[in-house]
């Protein structure tokens, strides 16, 4: 028993006593030097639980040599290192690397050539203007082969699928400190859309080529086969979209078949909603989508909606166009209560549309037919209207997304008429012009600015029913008003104006996450007399962001009139 225990004791030690490593690395840049670390070995090494003296000293021959290759890679040629490695009497050993990187070596020249079919395609010429690699800024090694990855994929993008380097190199002058830089990329031919092959579980080939952007034998592109998906997507009848582009192994055949396997959506889509704001307190809507496969492509959609102020009621079908990614048409009637203060309209219409969009122009002409019994004021008799009005809407629109925040601008013209006793009882025109324009700051806050202008034509105006006369003031127009409560009066009661005028301005910045909040003001009116004044309110609000729209809390003040703070509660969308 004792000669056991005398063993262990004499083993013992040689458990206890493990290797361990420390490495030192000291540098005057502490992005160079966070960068050795990560290139070296022995570094990585000290972290790891069984070390051997000999693996220590094979790591350490190497460090070197590692280091020089991490300077060189970050434009460091004549770098310098005093290197040291020892061992204490707890077997503990320390590796110590003092690093000098030297002047840094400059890019003195720069060429690059294009070779073969596309070498005088314009497109080519500016990819080969190179951002990261110019004359007079020091040699990264990661920027260069990033430069020619990505000359590369410009080229594959734009057709030429077998684009390849024939000369790539860096000629360094160690004595001068200098690097000359030589790329040769030959682009190969540009390759053509071939057939496409639609493999759809519902739909026929004659609707879904409808939304191919590009013909048989046009220049390949990733930005045609991107804009060809979300013409399809946007659709809204796929659920899955996928393309298989087909590249032969023979460098002659320059044709790309695409097959395309769609999954299609739901037959019918079923959606609904509910929501608060201070001018229609709780409101809320139901919505049916039908999407037929014959004839293919159509959709029936049925929508109502209410809230205490409006309430509509409608049925819709919508038939593509020949563009169909652009184009459709639609045909609809619909039923519309809208009530506030002692005015009430009720409405029945016939419309039919056909809508257009080219880039960033929409274009929607039309004609609808409706009835309406309105009552105007408390004092005067109930009235019906009947109008036939075609119309037409463009809309152009430039928005963009950042982290944070939408930005851009959108732009709208609507015009609509009617002629007395072709369909309406009076002739009339009315124009609406509006326009946003979302301005970003920085990169947490930016400026919005809004305004409306809109003017009825009628030589008959006071027979104009509600749903032909402007009114503003609320959540959406002035804020610190009642809703529809500015305009022209008649015995105290606003009747609504031929004139419309809504300015706004606010300034929204980040708060925490994605809270934000606004100051802002607003100023409007609707009035029979273009220059007439305007009501004018002030505040400040809240905005919750989410991905589907946002929360709008505003408290506002009316200024030129003496009324009290007024809360507004919404939820919206930037564009």
């Amino acid at each position: 028993m004792i000669r056991i225990l005398l063993s262990l004791l004499l083993i013992l030690p040689g458990i206890v006593v493990a290797t361990e490593l420390q490495v030192l690395v000291t540098t005057s840049d502490k992005r160079l030097k966070a960068k050795i670390e990560n290139d070296l070995k022995i570094f990585a090494a000290a972290s790891e639980p069984k070390l051997t003296k000999e693996r220590i000293k094979n790591l350490y021959d190497l460090a070197d040599e590692q280091i020089t290759e991490t300077l060189q890679a970050a434009g460091y040629y004549n770098g310098t290192i005093n290197s040291n490695l020892k061992n204490n009497q707890n077997n503990l050993w320390i590796a110590t690397f003092i690093v000098k990187p030297g002047p840094p070596t400059i890019i003195n020249s720069t060429s690059l050539i294009a070779t073969g079919a596309g070498k005088t395609d314009a497109r080519i010429q500016k990819y080969l203007v190179t951002p990261k690699i110019k004359v007079g800024s020091r040699i990264i090694h990661s920027d260069y082969e990033d430069t020619k990855e990505q000359i590369l994929v410009d080229l594959n993008a734009e057709g030429y699928l077998r684009a390849d380097f024939t000369t790539s190199t860096i000629e360094v002058d160690r004595s001068k400190n200098l690097a000359n830089i030589k790329l040769v990329i030959n682009t190969g031919d540009q390759y053509k859309f071939g057939e496409i092959n639609f493999i759809s579980d519902r739909y026929p080939d004659s609707l879904l080529s409808r939304y191919t952007p590009f013909n048989y034998g046009t220049p390949y592109s990733i930005d045609k086969l991107m804009q060809f998906q979300n013409n399809l997507e946007g659709s809204e009848l796929f659920s899955k979209v996928r393309f298989d582009p087909i590249i032969s192994d023979n460098p002659k055949d320059l044709y790309v078949p695409i097959d395309v396997r769609l999954t299609s959506k739901p037959r019918n889509r079923y959606t609904g909603s509910i929501g608060y704001g201070t001018d229609t307190n709780v409101r809320g809507s139901l919505s049916w989508l039908h999407r037929f496969s014959s004839p293919a492509g159509h959709k029936l959609k049925f929508n109502v909606s209410a809230s205490a102020v409006r309430s509509n009621a409608g049925m819709n079908y919508i038939i593509p166009g020949a563009e169909a990614a652009t184009d459709y048409y639609e045909l609809g009637i619909v039923g519309k209560i809208q009530k506030f203060d002692d005015k009430y309209s009720k409405k029945a219409e016939l419309f039919a549309k056909k809508n257009m969009r080219r880039n960033q122009l929409e274009s929607i002409y039309g004609i609808s037919f409706f009835n309406e019994r309105s009552h105007l004021t408390s004092f005067l008799p109930n009235k019906n209207a009947v109008y036939l009005l075609p119309s037409a809407k463009w809309i152009w629109t430039d928005a963009h997304h950042a982290e944070m925040y939408d930005y851009g601008t959108k732009l709208s013209l609507s015009m609509r008429g009617g002629v007395k006793d072709v369909g309406s009882d009076n002739s009339v025109l009315e124009t609406i012009i509006t326009a946003k324009h979302i301005m970003p700051v920085d990169s947490k806050s930016r400026f919005i600015l809004r305004g409306e202008a809109g003017a009825i034509s009628s030589n008959n105006f006071s027979e104009m029913p509600v749903s032909m006369r402007f009114y503003t003031g609320g959540d959406n127009t002035v804020r610190g008003f009642k809703y529809n409560s500015l305009g022209p009066t008649d015995a105290g009661e606003v009747i609504g104006g031929r004139y419309l005028t809504i300015l706004s301005a606010e300034y929204e910045r980040n708060l925490f996450e994605k809270l934000n909040g606004v100051i802002f003001i607003d100023s409007g009116n609707s009035n029979n007399k273009f220059a007439s004044r305007l009501g004018t309110g002030t505040g400040v609000g809240l905005r919750y962001n989410t991905p589907i729209g946002n929360f709008k809390l505003d408290v506002a003040k009316p200024l030129n009139i003496q009324n009290d703070w007024r809360l507004h509660l919404n939820f919206a969308t930037d564009f």
